[in-house]
């Protein structure tokens, strides 16, 4: 069960290197190539996310953890691993508002990019047995960035 890979910066024109900051006025248009693509689409709400605790609540309701999710890093690491089992190989995390976080708090908004992108990167590069990857997960953090600009 391999997943047919997608090059992100190929489907959406303009998208920066990651961690992908995405201008707002371009979401709508990114969401519905990445829906035509196949991915499963997992859209958070950033005016909901005021910390790093937040934020793992609404991404593991968001992509339906189960209950015995700990709402924290390692928890949010192990699930995101199964996702293929349960019917999840090809997920693109929408974080819409994420900008939100960073004024109200920079250190949980630059460890929560941190993190999802490492464990992001590390998931997806886990070979299935035929050796293809079985899951890819993008994240996708919608804001108001400077146009072209891939900071914050």
């Amino acid at each position: 069960m391999s997943v047919e890979w997608v090059d992100v910066e190929e489907l959406i024109a303009g998208l920066p290197s990651p961690p992908y900051l995405v201008p707002k006025r371009t979401t709508a248009g990114m969401v519905a190539a990445l829906a035509k693509a196949g991915f499963v689409l997992c859209e958070l709400d950033g005016r909901l996310i005021s910390s790093q605790e937040d934020l793992l609540e609404e991404v593991g309701k968001a992509l339906e953890f189960p209950d015995y999710y700990g709402r924290n890093w390692d928890a949010f690491n192990d699930c995101v691993r199964d996702l293929p089992e349960w019917g999840k190989p090809k997920v693109a995390v929408v974080w819409h508002d994420s900008d939100l976080l960073l004024r109200r708090n920079v250190h949980d908004f630059v460890r929560s990019v941190t993190l999802m992108h490492r464990i992001a990167e590390s998931a997806s590069a886990i070979p299935f047995e035929s050796g293809d990857p079985h899951l890819q997960l993008e994240i996708f953090y919608s804001g108001e960035w400077e146009a072209g600009d891939s900071r914050p």
